[in-house]
């Protein structure tokens, strides 16, 4: 998550809602809203590359989803 405070002008303060290796792990759709108690929250779909992952019913591996995250200001600054 990058924030600007001062209209898009600049992006200095950055914060990440996933560290993964590279190869593991695949995130895109996000979508991010701030509400009025000033929390930002953010969904994003995630496909994992790896083959440590639970099985569905017929053992095919539980790959992707959509996360959730909610967080303030402080914590990318």
């Amino acid at each position: 998550m990058w924030l600007s405070e001062d209209e898009g002008r600049s992006w200095r303060i950055a914060g990440h809602l996933e560290k993964d290796e590279p190869g593991r792990g695949r995130y895109a759709y996000p979508c991010a809203i701030q509400t009025r108690d000033g929390a930002i929250h953010v969904t994003y779909s995630y496909a994992l590359e790896r083959g440590d992952l639970p099985r569905d019913e017929q053992g095919r591996p539980k790959r992707s989803a959509i996360k959730w995250a909610r967080f303030d200001r402080e914590w990318l600054k």
